[in-house]
């Protein structure tokens, strides 16, 4: 789609991302590349990327991540919160 936004945080060496990357650029949609594990949630949070392919050890810190913000939260915000994620 025209609208797709894609964050690649993986090399263009891999062949999927490489060819995802060509996908949204050939459909008129536009590609950013992420270079640092500590900007990742700010970049997620301006781009609001509608695709985004990732190896699981950079889910898992941006998973990591998310729980130590809501950390503090108690009583029904924590249960919300836990069974959200």
């Amino acid at each position: 789609m025209p609208s797709d936004t894609l964050l690649c945080c993986l090399p263009l060496s891999m062949s999927a991302n490489r060819w995802l990357v060509y996908s949204v650029l050939l459909s008129g949609g536009r590609v950013q590349f992420h270079n640092e594990l500590e900007t990742l949630s700010d970049q997620l949070e301006d781009l609001r990327p509608s695709l985004l392919l990732a190896c699981p050890y950079l889910l898992h810190q941006l998973y990591h991540q998310i729980r130590d913000q809501f950390s503090s939260q108690t009583g029904l915000n924590e249960v919300l919160l836990s069974k959200a994620l």
